[in-house]
């Protein structure tokens, strides 16, 4: 199997996921993956030479912390890549921003072919739950992959948008090197942990009622918030947020975590918090999520505008067997389902299909 990707330098931990996973399928199957542009922060490299939007040179990924437990990735000349354009049996624009579009259009250029011609997989990992079907109509790929795609009270269906594009839902994967470090639940210090960016107003709601909660319970606890103007806090509870070493120690030493929204309705502590091992309080996030987790069997329920929330915590911390279960069974999901080398499988195995002329069945894929 050879991959080319195209890609935009400012990913987002959806593509870098993608990214990742692909290399560490290529790794363990012998593929190869290529990358235009070559995405150096994937390679422990400053992606020095692209200027971003705001005319800022340079970037450094948003994974640049999970991927330093990552082994170095083989690579190939952006060149070469444009070059060997016919060896590749999937094409991959992992953004539908700039670059990877500009990408794309050196392909097309190389190959004097269009997009409807070529083997070419589209993934939107932008926030929200808009898609761009004048875009996909361009382009005509085989399929589109979107990161949040609410939830519908009927089976998912591929064609469930009225178009004869299929549409399949590709959230955040869970990284590897969130397992590090492990904590074993007798030695977990914490009973709350919640650090969190001021990004949705769920958010804030959320962090009051943990104030309130934690107060009144007096469980030792970690909050973070930023910033934290407008935050009521009487008692002096928050805290400043850690370096992503220090985020992921406290994580992992927690008894309990909670997750809600952010800037999108996917959410990359949902995962972080899964795979971390620490039991998670959730506020559903209403996309759709192949092999999803389930409340109860995974997380706790929590529901917006979290009045009861102050109870739950007592509740379940009184619990610590039933929490050291649910925190067990998150994580074995997770690492069946939901890593970055499962992400990138899921993606290629749907992908193939289409391109080997078969339907995939949305059972076949936890949907």
């Amino acid at each position: 199997m050879k991959i080319l990707t195209l890609n935009h330098p400012e990913a987002d931990f959806g593509a870098d996921s993608i990214l990742i996973g692909l290399h560490q399928l290529a790794a363990e199957r012998g593929w190869t993956v290529a990358e235009l542009p070559i995405i150096r922060h994937i390679h422990g490299d400053v992606d020095s030479e692209y200027r971003l939007a705001d005319g800022k040179l340079g970037f450094t990924g948003p994974t640049e912390d999970t991927i330093r437990n990552h082994p170095p990735y083989p690579n190939m000349s952006e060149e070469e890549a444009l070059d060997r354009w016919a060896e590749f049996d999937l094409i991959i624009l992992t953004s539908t921003r700039a670059y990877a579009r500009d990408a794309l259009s050196k392909v097309v250029k190389r190959s004097g072919k269009q997009p409807r011609d070529l083997p070419l997989v589209v993934c939107d990992f932008d926030d929200h739950d808009f898609i761009d079907f004048r875009y996909l109509e361009e382009l005509r790929p085989i399929l589109c992959l979107k990161r949040e795609l609410l939830r519908r009270d009927r089976p998912f269906s591929p064609f469930a948008w009225g178009r004869d594009i299929p549409i399949w839902p590709l959230p955040f994967a869970a990284h590897y090197a969130n397992l590090n470090p492990e904590v074993e639940q007798q030695k977990k210090v914490l009973d709350v942990f919640c650090s969190m960016g001021k990004t949705h107003q769920s958010r804030d709601l959320l962090i009051y009622a943990l104030l309130e909660a934690v107060h009144t319970i007096g469980c030792s606890h970690y909050l973070a918030y930023s910033p934290p103007d407008g935050i009521y806090d009487p008692h002096g509870l928050l805290k400043g947020r850690e370096t992503w070493d220090g985020y992921m120690k406290l994580l992992a030493s927690a008894r309990l975590s909670l997750s809600v929204r952010g800037w999108g309705r996917d959410c990359l502590h949902y995962w972080e918090g899964f795979m971390a091992g620490t039991a998670m309080m959730v506020d559903d996030p209403g996309i759709i999520i192949p092999h999803p987790f389930k409340p109860h069997d995974h997380y706790i329920p929590i529901e917006s505008p979290y009045t009861d929330l102050a109870g739950k915590i007592k509740l379940y911390l009184s619990k610590p067997q039933y929490l050291a279960e649910k925190a067990a069974a998150s994580k074995v999901h997770c690492l069946m389902y939901h890593t970055t080398e499962r992400r990138a499988e899921y993606l290629v195995d749907i992908a193939m299909k289409y391109i080997n002329g078969e339907q995939p069945e949305p059972e076949e894929f936890g949907l």
